[in-house]
């Protein structure tokens, strides 16, 4: 073997090293990559399950009150239930009715 194909073999095994280091180098990149977006659709993904959750329990709490109005409206006593609400919450009164406010404490 010559001298001449000495070098030629050795420039060809470092251009082969030089291609495997940059092989690896974009491996390592592409590898880095996938993990971050790993990491970042794990974290996305519980931000969106906690709304979900929070999003489950208000429809459970909607469902009982939907089904508390029902019971009132259904059972009739719509009346009964108006005139508490007008009583409680509006402060209002019967007609015939006279309201007496105790004022000793």
């Amino acid at each position: 073997m010559t001298s001449r194909d000495r070098d030629k073999r050795e420039k060809a095994l470092q251009k082969a090293a030089r291609i495997r280091r940059l092989l690896c180098l974009v491996l390592a990149a592409i590898c880095v990559y996938f993990v971050y977006n790993i990491i970042v659709i794990r974290v996305n993904l519980s931000r969106e399950q906690q709304s979900l959750d929070i999003l489950d329990k208000q429809i459970f709490e909607q469902r009982l009150l939907n089904e508390e109005i029902e019971r009132i409206v259904y059972s009739d006593g719509e009346y009964d239930y108006i005139e508490r609400i007008a009583r409680e919450k509006l402060g209002y009164a019967a007609i015939d009715e006279r309201i007496f406010v105790d004022i000793s404490g």
